[in-house]
């Protein structure tokens, strides 16, 4: 079976699951002032722990675009998304309007968004025991 599991940036996957080609992340953005940092592969978190130590402000972060997430939906199979909680972000509901979005032109396909009512690990262990389902066998 075909599948894919998307987490956002926040998602704490282990190496073996980010090199996994079933597993995406779609990357939240970290703001220091005025400057934008994508959370993504090409992340420095030494550099960005350092320009956060020398700023005043406090930062702040953005929940991926919808589109960010439609765009993982282009796949030829099942997609699951789990996402950070949504009392902490907008994470979750911007991947339920990526969902909307993408099947007004695409209908039919099987997304399922997952509100992880948690963050990192818990996020993690959602996407393992979808995984698990998928490899089972077990219907969408």
């Amino acid at each position: 079976m075909t599948y894919r599991i998307i987490g956002d940036s926040c998602t704490d996957l282990p190496k073996s699951l980010r090199e996994d080609p079933h597993f995406k992340l779609v990357p939240l953005t970290l703001m220091v002032e005025d400057q934008q940092i994508r959370d993504d592969e090409n992340f420095n978190l030494q550099q960005f722990l350092k320009q956060m130590n020398a700023s005043p402000k406090c930062p702040k972060s953005a929940c991926p675009s919808p589109d960010d997430y439609a765009k993982e939906f282009e796949f030829d199979g099942d997609v699951y998304v789990v996402t950070l909680s949504s009392a902490l972000s907008g994470s979750y509901n911007s991947a339920e309007l990526g969902k909307r979005l993408y099947l007004e032109e695409n209908p039919g396909k099987n997304i399922g968004i997952i509100d992880s009512r948690s963050a990192s690990v818990g996020q993690t262990l959602l996407a393992l025991k979808l995984k698990e389902f998928v490899e089972q066998k077990l219907p969408f």
